[in-house]
């Protein structure tokens, strides 16, 4: 029964359900449980796979050594003064990555407000003289989320590299992370909430303004206000949520995707591309169009779209 015992115990510690263990097997999910209840016995070629997944060696999954702590072969342990370090690292990186996201879409904004004014005919400015003073703006907005984005990427983790392939946590350095985490739980639920709700009504004042006014100028002065919401929803999703992830990749032994399910992780590599597009197609056809009063529709549109697509996926998911 060591086998089964340690096999149960590998999942449970990563935050597996057996049927999560049974995909990234390629076996059914009642092949697991049968091996956990001991009712059959994995193959050679299984055990193999599993001390991969599991980040250890044949022996101490068949039982041939004591499981003690650690169990992955680098030996690295997780205590909570480095766990304290690379929660600090991560919120030092998520400022920087805030910055230049914040930047990145603000960087149009100075071009809004210099085509407004050549509209309106503010201080005798041409439309050559906006573009030529908005592009420059921009560029510069550009450069300098760069260099954020650069800072952040740059930032030394404290954690060893050889560690990142897996690491243990010890049972008080657990404990205080879960405690911290479940502390932190209401405030990132409210920051998280904030930011979808500056998300959402960040086209608002662009389709008021053009279904009461319709006017060209006034459109394009409603545009830095659609940036400056996103922006307001940016700097409360990126560090609530790069916290709370930190959180989970402590807990989790260094997978961060420990506890996920399948369709949970295509919906996410999904929405990473699909959310961008859709902003980008309802920028460039509003622009282009100007017809914003029509345009925003693609945002209820392309959210039922997702969810369909997302649907369809777990339909002609193997079983």
């Amino acid at each position: 029964m060591a086998l089964a015992n340690n096999i149960a115990q590998h999942r449970k510690r990563r935050g597996w359900s057996q049927e999560e263990l049974a995909h990234r097997l390629s076996v059914s999910r009642q092949s697991v449980s049968k091996w956990e209840s001991g009712q059959s016995t994995p193959d050679l070629s299984r055990v193999v796979e599993l001390t991969q997944l599991f980040n250890t060696t044949t022996d101490e999954l068949l039982g041939n050594v004591t499981a003690n702590e650690p169990l992955v072969e680098n030996g690295f342990t997780m205590d909570m003064p480095l766990a304290t370090q690379y929660m600090h690292y991560k919120v030092a990186s998520s400022v920087e990555s805030t910055r230049g996201a914040v930047l990145c879409v603000g960087s149009p904004i100075v071009l809004f407000i210099t085509l407004t004014m050549a509209s309106l005919g503010v201080l005798g400015m041409s439309s050559s003289v906006a573009v030529s003073i908005g592009v420059v703006a921009l560029l510069l907005c550009i450069v300098v989320a760069v260099r954020h984005f650069i800072v952040a990427a740059n930032t030394e983790s404290p954690i060893p590299r050889v560690a990142h392939s897996g690491f243990n946590v010890d049972a008080s350095c657990r404990q205080d992370i879960q405690a911290k985490q479940k502390e932190y739980l209401p405030h990132y639920q409210r920051q998280i909430s904030l930011g979808v709700a500056f998300f959402i009504l960040s086209p608002v004042p662009v389709i008021l303004i053009a279904v009461f006014s319709g006017q060209q100028a006034m459109i394009l002065l409603a545009l830095p206000i659609l940036l400056i919401l996103i922006n307001l929803g940016l700097v409360r999703v990126i560090p609530a949520s790069t916290r709370m992830e930190a959180y989970r990749f402590l807990l989790a032994g260094g997978d961060l995707d420990a506890g996920k399910s399948e369709s949970t992780k295509r919906a996410e590599k999904l929405g990473a591309f699909y959310w961008p597009l859709l902003v980008a197609v309802y920028l460039g056809w509003s622009l282009t169009t100007m017809n914003w009063g029509v345009t925003w529709a693609m945002f209820p549109a392309g959210a039922a779209l997702f969810v369909a697509i997302v649907g369809l996926s777990k339909l002609l998911q193997k079983p």
